[in-house]
Parts: structure tokens; C-alpha cells; sequence
């Protein structure tokens, strides 16, 4: 069974490692394929980067990047419309 999470960064360079790393160290999700989802609202430091190159080794690992700070409603559009396309 495969479980998505979908993750709101914004500007979150020195967060994303250790949330990446303590998912994969949480042992009640051994069982499970895991997938993330970044969505990335227009961060201004390297936050896009370290999400590509974790995205390399891990096929599971999902980026997406918005050009700007779209805001919290696209950013739920987003997640719906990504869902929605998976499940098709």
C-alpha cells in the first residue's frame, strides 16, 4: 500500500532534510511505500534545489514548484487537482 503526503514549503531550506529523513526513520511507516509531495509556493532560498536533488535518489519524492507565492488557495487547488489526476 502506498501512502501520499502532501507538503506546503515555503523558504523551508534547512527543514526539508530532517523531515525527509525522520519519514523515512518512522518505523510505523516501514510497511508502506511512501510518497511525498512537495508543493513549493515561490520560496526564495534553496528550497526548490534540495527538493530536486532528494527527488534523484528517491522516485517517491514528488517536486513542484510554483513560479511565485501563489497563497493558501492555490496551493489547495493544487493538492486537490494533483489528487484528482492520481486517481484517474
Amino acid at each position: 500500500m502506498k501512502i501520499s503526503l502532501v507538503v506546503l514549503v515555503f523558504n523551508e531550506e534547512d527543514t526539508i532534510p530532517i523531515f525527509y529523513r525522520t519519514v523515512h526513520e518512522f518505523n510505523e511507516l516501514e510497511k508502506y511505500k511512501v510518497e511525498i509531495i512537495f508543493i513549493n509556493d515561490g520560496s526564495k532560498d534553496v528550497t526548490e534545489s534540495i527538493i530536486k536533488i532528494i527527488a534523484v535518489s528517491d522516485p517517491l519524492v514528488i517536486p513542484f514548484s510554483f513560479t511565485r507565492n501563489f497563497g493558501n488557495d492555490a496551493r489547495c487547488t493544487t493538492i486537490l487537482l494533483i489528487f484528482f489526476f492520481k486517481l484517474r
